[in-house]
């Protein structure tokens, strides 16, 4: 469970530094700018992407890639990415025992 919060932590730095990133962008260019999943998923690696996307539509349907998959990756970067974070850091959280005395 350590791992999982650690983990829910960093997505949500990498989410914060793609906000300021984009944000940063929007600025400069008097315009709201961001930065799409896919997009951001293509400058790191393009072919795992097209890897990806073969896979699913190959070996699952491909409905789940173009209306669902292709939809989310259309979304900025940094909310998919802090979703993520804040779901791994909700599912590792502590959970407090209250201790219940019945006469």
């Amino acid at each position: 469970m350590f791992l999982i919060r650690i983990a829910g932590i960093w997505l949500m730095l990498i989410a914060v530094v793609a906000l300021v990133v984009d944000g940063t962008k929007s600025l400069s260019s008097s315009q709201l700018i961001w930065t799409s999943l896919g997009e951001q998923w293509a400058n790191i690696s393009k072919n795992s992407l097209e890897s990806a996307q073969m896979f699913i539509i190959n070996n699952l349907h491909s409905l789940i890639w173009d209306p669902l998959l292709y939809s989310i990756l259309l979304w900025p970067s940094w909310a998919i990415i802090g979703l993520i974070g804040l779901f791994f850091y909700w599912l590792a959280r502590k959970k407090h025992h209250t201790k219940t005395f019945i006469n």
